[in-house]
């Protein structure tokens, strides 16, 4: 399956974070690849951002992770200032597998030269549905870029030559030759190769460290001319430099340098270098029905546990690249148990004289039969291709759906919270008029006893001459007069 991954300087990542991080990837990607792969995003620009003059970085390395091995197809570059005024890049790669490389005949470098990669990213954080890319085979031809810059095409001839051995290579460049000069200088050599040697060479058209992050070399590495690694490169013995910057003179000559010039055709080859499988005899009706057994019972057993048992006899996590393995192996098996059933039938029926009437009543040959095959296989590749989109679709509805219960879910938590609280204010409030009643009743009582203690205290006159001894002596108070009115 191929995977994709678009990283850069963005306001919310796909992690929820600001700044640098993945805005877009392939759904189903594990997190050990997304972090291998998003460590070769980083950048060093050597000029003003947007300015145009640094240089673009085209990519191919290698990758192993959980026993996988992969190949990553990069264009790392400017893209000017981001959302906060610091300068910004964009990193998209192209993650592939073994199998998918297979049906790219063109190699790295060409496929770099499609139109598949985002040079600039103003859209929200999202993931993306696989994707299929295509790339023709390339046939050799006179190396026309590597004559432009060097003054001799057969350069590009000694650079195949030493890059098919596994030698080391460094090319020098100045900033103007940066970016679509070098891919294509790399691209113009690796034609000169076969396709299934263009996806072992790995490269760089601006190397940095973090390219080699994962332990693996990168083998043709392209530097500034007046950098500290190209002096590096000068003084190891067993590289081959090319310097843009200074006269090369004429190539040594060799088959290659000659292919690069276009003065010698080189030899033709197979398609998409492709093997004719060694041929075998036809199984057995018994070995046919024990590999039939052996798929069923594994077949069983993956439908109750999630664990097979690989070809060592060793017990494996049913994980979805055990998965893929498996599917192969039993796409392989049917087309084998399928083949071996008709050559079957045609020995029966050599034998029993009927293969003339056999032919008339079905029409069957060898070419009809590997149409047969063909057809199968794109009926399973169809098939695997809706299951897969099914799957992705299931995925994303499925994480939509979670996200959905996971808003509702805090949305009644709030409200839980909110009762609570009010339950705890109306008993807050109901405790205070509790103490208020017992305060209330206090008073009362209060107000009782001090009444009871006045009437002791004051005992009111029983007759005039006791009300008149309570009245002031004083003579100016006319005592009469105010029993009178009393009275």
């Amino acid at each position: 399956m191929i995977y994709e991954l678009i990283s850069t300087s963005a306001p919310r990542c796909l992690d929820g974070n600001a700044g640098f991080g993945v805005v877009a990837q392939t759904v189903g990607m594990t997190p050990n690849v997304r972090q291998s792969v998003n460590a070769l995003s980083g950048y060093s620009h050597i000029a003003a951002p947007g300015s145009g003059k640094n240089p673009v970085i085209f990519l191919h390395v290698t990758r192993k992770t959980a026993g996988v091995q992969r190949h990553i197809v990069s264009r790392v570059a400017d893209c000017g200032n981001d959302y906060s005024g610091r300068s910004n890049r964009i990193a998209h790669h192209w993650i592939l597998e073994t199998g998918d490389v297979r049906s790219l005949p063109g190699g790295p470098a060409e496929l770099a030269a499609q139109d598949i990669f985002c040079s600039q990213w103003q859209e929200k954080s999202t993931e993306l549905y696989a994707k299929q890319l295509s790339v023709d085979d390339v046939p050799p031809k006179k190396c026309t870029v590597w004559e432009r810059l060097t003054g001799d095409a057969g350069w590009g001839g000694i650079v195949a030559e030493r890059a098919e051995r596994g030698d080391p290579i460094s090319i020098l460049f100045s900033p103007e030759y940066a970016g679509e000069s070098l891919r294509t200088l790399i691209a113009e050599s690796l034609a000169l190769l076969s396709s299934s040697v263009r996806w072992r060479i790995t490269f760089s058209t601006f190397f940095m460290q973090s390219h080699e992050s994962g332990g693996e070399r990168v083998q043709i590495k392209c530097f500034l001319t007046d950098s500290k690694e190209s002096q590096f490169s000068r003084q190891s013995s067993n590289t081959l430099v090319i310097d843009l910057c200074r006269h090369m003179g004429a190539a040594p000559a060799g088959k290659y340098v000659e292919w690069a010039r276009g003065t010698v055709n080189p030899p033709p080859r197979m398609p998409s270098d492709t093997k004719v499988p060694a041929k075998t005899s036809a199984p057995s009706l018994s070995q046919i029905n024990k590999a039939v057994q052996q798929v069923t019972s594994k077949k069983s057993q993956a439908e109750e546990v999630p664990v097979v048992e690989n070809a060592k006899g060793k017990k494996e996590t049913l994980t979805k690249e055990t998965l893929l393995k498996h599917r192969r192996r039993l796409v392989c098996l049917s087309l084998l148990l399928f083949v071996a059933g008709i050559t079957l039938a045609v020995v029966w029926a050599v034998q029993n004289g009927e293969l003339t009437a056999l032919k008339d009543r079905s029409g069957l040959n060898q070419g009809i039969s590997n149409q047969e095959i063909t057809k199968l296989e794109k009926e399973i590749s169809h098939i695997n291709a809706e299951k897969e989109e099914i799957t992705q679709l299931l995925k994303s509805r499925t994480s939509e759906f979670i996200k959905k219960i996971e808003e509702l879910t805090s949305e009644v938590t709030g409200l839980r919270n909110d009762l609570r609280n009010r339950d705890n204010e109306l008993t807050q409030e109901k405790e205070k008029a509790k103490q208020l009643e017992v305060e209330k009743k206090k008073l009362e009582d209060e107000i009782e006893r001090l009444k009871d203690e006045l009437r002791q205290v004051v005992t009111p006159p029983r007759n005039i001459e006791e009300l008149l001894a309570l009245l002031p002596k004083d003579q100016s108070v006319n005592k009469i007069g105010v029993c009178q009115t009393l009275f």
